[in-house]
């Protein structure tokens, strides 16, 4: 019987903890977002919910406005946008609130693809 693979809590990234907990997830998906982002609300639940459907990557948020300097440092212009990190190196950047099927197509292709070398385990 198979047991079930409980995912790890969303964690909420501050600049201090950003390089550190990248570095030690090997496979890592960022929430960038913001309080104000209506966007980024409507896309939120999804982003939970599909952190559930796939235990092996470590879910992470990163609030802008709160922690400027690492949206600057990876470039995020627009909110929200989801950062796929792959051995602490970022792999794929999607701008936009997803909706959960697109959501999970995106996390399907980046992590779980077999054609992906550096997705393969």
């Amino acid at each position: 019987m198979d047991v079930p693979i409980s995912s790890p809590p969303i964690l909420h990234l501050t600049s201090a903890s950003f390089n550190q907990t990248i570095l030690s997830c090997k496979k890592a998906v960022i929430d960038f977002w913001a309080e104000w982002c209506g966007p980024c609300r409507r896309f939120a639940p999804v982003f939970e919910e599909l952190s559930k459907e796939f235990p092996e990557v470590q879910f992470c948020k990163c609030n802008t406005d709160e922690n400027p300097d690492t949206a600057q440092e990876f470039f995020i212009f627009s909110i929200p946008t989801t950062l796929y990190i792959i051995d602490g190196k970022a792999v794929h950047f999607q701008s936009g609130a997803l909706t959960k099927d697109q959501f999970r197509s995106v996390l399907t292709a980046v992590f779980r693809d077999e054609t992906n070398d550096s997705a393969e385990q």
